[in-house]
């Protein structure tokens, strides 16, 4: 039976990639601080350690013995805190990369899928971006990103074979209503279904590529199922480019709520990317990976999901 280590199994990707490797009767353990993750999204079949990995100590409590490969996903994925602390950004994403390699290598582990970001790319993230581009962040988190997806180059001569998939907005059920400072639709629902007034932190006109997390997964699974990717680093999202206003135009829809439901503009951040979009054709070419839900279905599973959880 095929064994997976999932770190952050406990949060909102994590959690679903978890549930699709036990669905096919493999066994996972997942590591998770419980920082953002909920002890509730643990599949009752998994293995569950809780635990820091960015501290040296806690790495050690990972259960030995073999493993198929290492889906790394636990981060600190807020740009907005990142910003207000930098250095604990860093540790979480690069200390635990670093760390969680090495561990592999000492346990003759030599698979590794990064859950990596399109923040990397920048300002210049605004057109659709190969993989080749040379990546310029303007937050701490994309900076945190990048460092993690070269500290990987670096293990990959000492062995590791490692794949970085720069994630773009994933939403999707499961998402965590509660927490306000992490993926765009779910923060701007979890006002919506509660009745509150909508904060808008930028233009309505800033855009962003929503992929559902089943394609996530789905791009996961398609990079740990095989023993090395032909390239180290792949763009995952939708390809399409959809508006602040566009989202929130549909939520509302969705949610049956007037045209004249009150949205507050703010005003943005410095390290706000105005707008971000994919080039999949790499992923598309090599992995045969294609995305399955399209936008409007995709809200509709998730807003329905949300209803339940108020």
């Amino acid at each position: 039976m095929k064994r997976f280590l999932v770190t952050g199994g406990a949060g909102f990707i994590g959690a679903h990639v978890s549930r699709n490797l036990i669905s096919d009767g493999y066994e996972v353990v997942i590591a998770d601080n419980l920082s953002t993750g909920k002890i509730e999204n643990v599949p009752a079949e998994a293995h569950f350690v809780e635990c820091d990995l960015s501290s040296p100590d806690s790495i050690a409590l990972l259960p030995g013995g073999s493993y198929d490969a290492v889906i790394h996903l636990a981060a600190q994925s807020s740009g907005f805190l990142g910003q207000k602390n930098p250095y604990k950004d860093m540790q979480a994403n690069v200390g635990s990369t670093m760390l969680l390699a090495g561990w592999c290598l000492e346990n003759s582990i030599n698979r590794f899928v990064y859950a990596s970001s399109m923040t990397v790319y920048g300002r210049k993230a605004l057109d659709p971006l190969d993989e080749l581009v040379i990546c310029e962040p303007v937050s701490h988190y994309g900076a945190s990103k990048l460092a993690s997806e070269n500290y990987l180059s670096i293990f990959e001569q000492e062995g590791l074979k490692s794949t970085s998939l720069r994630l773009y907005n994933v939403y999707g059920p499961g998402q965590n209503l509660g927490n306000l400072y992490q993926g765009m639709m779910s923060i701007y629902l979890a006002y919506l279904i509660n009745g509150q007034e909508l904060p808008i932190t930028g233009s309505l006109d800033r855009f962003r590529d929503f992929v559902f997390i089943d394609d996530v997964v789905s791009a996961i699974r398609k990079s740990v199922d095989v023993d090395h990717t032909p390239s180290p680093i792949y763009n995952v999202g939708s390809g399409q480019k959809t508006t602040v206003r566009e989202i929130v135009d549909a939520l509302m829809q969705e949610l049956s709520l007037r045209a004249d439901y009150p949205v507050r503009e703010l005003p943005g951040t410095e390290s706000d990317l105005f707008g971000a979009v994919a080039n999949v054709n790499r992923i598309k070419d090599e992995l045969k990976w294609r995305t399955q839900t399209d936008l409007g279905d995709g809200i509709k599973q998730m807003v329905e999901w949300a209803r339940t959880q108020v």
